[in-house]
C-alpha cells in the first residue's frame, strides 16, 4: 500500500484510526498504522512507549535508523518525524521536505484526534526522524551510506565477498576488509542511496 492510498483509506474509515483502542486517536496510532500497512513491518511497532517523543530513542533498530535534526539535512519522504514539544511530543509521517519546510500526515495535532496533511514552515522542536529500512528483493534500501556496514551483510548473502573489498563514492570512502565481522566505516554521509549505486555500478 502506498502512502497516499493508506492516508485515503484512513480518512475514509477503511482503516482503524484509533489503532490501539486506547485514549482515542493519537499521533502514535497513525504511526503504528503506517508502519503496518505501508512499511509492512507488522503490528504495534511503536507499542511500549508512553509518549511520542520517546520513540526517537526507543525504536526497533532492525526496522529504522534515527537521524538527528540538523541544519545540513532534512527527512526523506516516508520518514517519521518526531517533535519534543509539550508533555507528550508528536510524531508524523513525512510527505515531502526541504531545509525549511516539512509536509506531513498527522493526527491529534489539535488534541481532538483530528487528521490532516499540513506543511510546517520551520523545524522548531523537531528532535529528528526515523528512516525506515525498505526492502527490495530482500535488500534493505534507501537509508544512506551511514548504514552500509549493516546492509553489507544482506548484500553479501546475494553477491560474492570479492565485490566488497572497497569502494569510493564521490570521495566518500568505505572500506570492507577481513572476515564477515571485520568491516570499518571510514566516513558517514547521508542522502546517498548506496545500495542502488553499488548494484548498478559494481555488481554486474
Amino acid at each position: 500500500m502506498l502512502i497516499n492510498e493508506w492516508w485515503t483509506a484512513l480518512n475514509k474509515g477503511e482503516l482503524k484510526k484509533d489503532y490501539d483502542g486506547n485514549y482515542g486517536v493519537q499521533c502514535v496510532d497513525i504511526a503504528n498504522s503506517y508502519a503496518e500497512h505501508v512499511l509492512q513491518f507488522g503490528k504495534g511497532v511503536f507499542y511500549g512507549v508512553r509518549y511520542a517523543k520517546q520513540i526517537f530513542t526507543n525504536y526497533n533498530k532492525d526496522l529504522f535508523i534515527a537521524e538527528k535534526n540538523a541544519l545540513t539535512n532534512y527527512p526523506a519522504k516516508g520518514s517519521l518525524v518526531i517533535w519534543d514539544r509539550g508533555t507528550a511530543g508528536h510524531i508524523a509521517i513525512v510527505i515531502k521536505a526541504d531545509s525549511h519546510n516539512i509536509t506531513v500526515c498527522e493526527a491529534n495535532f489539535d488534541g481532538k484526534g483530528s487528521l490532516r496533511t499540513h506543511t510546517y514552515t520551520n523545524y522548531n522542536n523537531v528532535v529528528g526522524w526515523l528512516k525506515p529500512y525498505k526492502t527490495v528483493n530482500g535488500i534493505p534500501n534507501g537509508c544512506g551510506l551511514c548504514n552500509f556496514a549493516h546492509r553489507y551483510k544482506e548484500l553479501k548473502k546475494l553477491y560474492s565477498y570479492d565485490n566488497f573489498k572497497g569502494f569510493n563514492f564521490n570521495g566518500d570512502k568505505v572500506y570492507i576488509s577481513g572476515t564477515d565481522s571485520e568491516y570499518t566505516q571510514i566516513r558517514q554521509t547521508s542522502n546517498k542511496n548506496i545500495d542502488n549505486y553499488v548494484l548498478k555500478k559494481y555488481l554486474k
